[in-house]
Order: C-alpha cells, then structure tokens, then sequence
C-alpha cells in the first residue's frame, strides 16, 4: 500500500462497557460488518483502554 494509500484508510476503535455481554456482542457485531467493509477494526472493553 502507497502512503497515500495508508492516509486514506479508514479506522474504528469500538470500546464498550457491558454487565450481560449484550453491549460486547454489539460491538463484536459491528467490528464485522466495519471489516467486511474493509475498515481496519478493533473492539475493547472500556477496562482494557487505556486514554
């Protein structure tokens, strides 16, 4: 991939916070559909995140 190229891609951190897994299963969810669209994805918990 050009630099260019590597500029333009697109990415997404989905965090979540989550009692009965629900909210971890949304975000899983959504971190498919962002990769199948070819979107560089990665899901956290909000314990794992570091700001």
């Amino acid at each position: 991939m050009t630099e260019t190229g590597m500029e333009n891609e697109q990415r997404l951190l989905i965090l979540f916070a989550t009692q009965t897994g629900n909210a971890q299963d949304a975000a899983e969810r959504v971190e498919r559909e962002a990769r199948r669209r070819s979107c560089r994805a990665a899901v956290l918990s909000l314990d794992e995140f570091e700001a």
